[in-house]
């Protein structure tokens, strides 16, 4: 099979070593030979797929997202902890801690069925711009990369994406920017329950943490021989693989502090995305069970109140 679909790599040895690895386990005889049904390539989103500086698109989408709820109901503005979001009063967010962090990545992700959550995310996936790229969000992908995925295709590998990210906002553009199909998409996402509306069975996304990939995965490409794992540790190539930084280096300084989303600065909202940069799964687990109890002991005080 020609390489010419790695048309953006250089002649390398990350280029080398993926062919050559590609070539031993497709060739069938040979001692890695991987059926093809064995044959998984997962990879990270951002910072891997896609540009996640000044910071993550996700942070992104979650500002836009609650200034859109504070719009159509304006006591949020007058709530903490969107007061202090929407008022970039980063000192009393800081203040509020992890709890408020998750009630606005709830209040962004949750309260609509996955349908019309799709649709909100398909939408501002739409519009949204990079703050000093000015391109679409959805056209930030590293273009070695979109070589790389498709490349592995044509050679029987199936591609997903197994990432920290919000599941609902990747699998909202994944497939026409990776060509990876939506349940091949796997990420951080709130639970769900059923409801029926309008004769019609829906998830309604419920503000309660379902599953969260800390820092996401390593992108891994993961195949069993015979009982064995065969890895190529993404590949080596994190640092390989953009050979053609051109666009973002990759670092939190790139972008000039004048650079403004939405009136909030780039170099403040980089630093509420250092509000929780590391949080260990087990402080978000504990952390997410005490607001979940707390919510349940209010909405059970306010039943008895009314009886």
């Amino acid at each position: 099979m020609p390489t010419t679909m790695l048309s953006s790599w250089h002649d390398s040895a990350a280029k080398t070593a993926i062919v050559d690895f590609v070539d031993r386990v497709t060739k069938e005889g040979g001692c890695d030979f991987v059926p093809t049904a064995q044959r998984i390539a997962t990879f990270d989103n951002d910072g891997t797929l896609w540009c996640e500086q000044p910071m993550q698109v996700q942070v992104f989408f979650l500002i836009d997202r609650i200034k859109a709820l504070a719009d159509r109901d304006a006591s949020l503005r007058e709530r903490q902890p969107y007061k202090a979001l929407l008022g970039h009063d980063l000192k009393t967010l800081h203040g509020l801690g992890k709890r408020a962090l998750f009630e606005l990545g709830f209040a962004a992700h949750a309260g609509v069925t996955d349908e019309q959550f799709d649709a909100i995310a398909r939408q501002w996936l739409g519009s949204a711009r990079h703050p000093k790229l000015q391109r679409l969000f959805k056209r930030c992908t590293y273009q070695p990369q979109v070589e790389l995925l498709a490349y592995l295709r044509q050679h029987g590998f199936k591609t997903f994406i197994v990432s920290g990210g919000g599941i609902g906002l990747m699998r909202a553009f994944a497939e026409e920017a990776y060509g990876i199909p939506h349940e091949q998409v796997i990420g951080s996402s709130v639970r769900t329950r059923v409801e029926v509306q309008d004769g019609r069975m829906q998830l309604m996304r419920n503000a309660e943490l379902g599953s969260f990939l800390r820092n996401g995965i390593a992108p891994v490409l993961k195949v069993r021989v015979d009982q064995k794992e065969l890895h190529a540790a993404s590949l080596v190539l994190l640092a390989q693989i953009f050979e053609s930084r051109k666009s973002v280096a990759h670092d939190r300084t790139t972008i000039p502090l004048h650079h403004q989303h939405h009136g909030l600065g780039v170099g403040e909202v980089v630093e509420l995305v250092g509000l929780a940069p590391m949080i260990e799964q087990a402080e978000i687990v504990d952390s997410v069970a005490r607001v979940q109890r707390q919510g349940t002991a209010a909405r059970g005080k306010a039943q008895n109140e009314d009886t």
